[in-house]
Formats: C-alpha cells, sequence, structure tokens
C-alpha cells in the first residue's frame, strides 16, 4: 500500500510518478511552477539579517552626559 504524500502548498496528492522521479519533492507540479520563493531560496542568505547589521543605532545619536 502506498502512502499518499500532499502537496505542502495546495494538499492535492502528488502524483506517484513525479515522487518517482522526485523522490524529495514536497509540492505539486502545479505548485511547484507557481512557487513564491523567499529571498533566502533565491540569494541563499537572509536580506532580513544584512538589514539588521547595517542598521543604525539610535543610541549613538542619544545626547550623553558628558
Amino acid at each position: 500500500m502506498n502512502k499518499k504524500i500532499l502537496c505542502e502548498v495546495c494538499g492535492a496528492e502528488i502524483p506517484p510518478q513525479r515522487l518517482k522521479i522526485l523522490p524529495d519533492t514536497t509540492t505539486c507540479v502545479k505548485c511547484s511552477q507557481t512557487k513564491p520563493y523567499s529571498v533566502v531560496d533565491v540569494l541563499g542568505f537572509d536580506v532580513s539579517q544584512e538589514q539588521e547589521r547595517n542598521r543604525v543605532n539610535i543610541e549613538d545619536f542619544e545626547e550623553s552626559d558628558n
């Protein structure tokens, strides 16, 4: 008895033929062609972490008691 694997995006069953060719796939054909990819997927790094490193620290501009 084959276990049904469902698409992580739409929940439809992933056809056995697709799983035979791509055993690690988590999406059906339709969703694999329309899946919105994140910046991390495309660029390989998290832009939000890069932005955080470059963020100006407001405390650097606050007046000190000196």
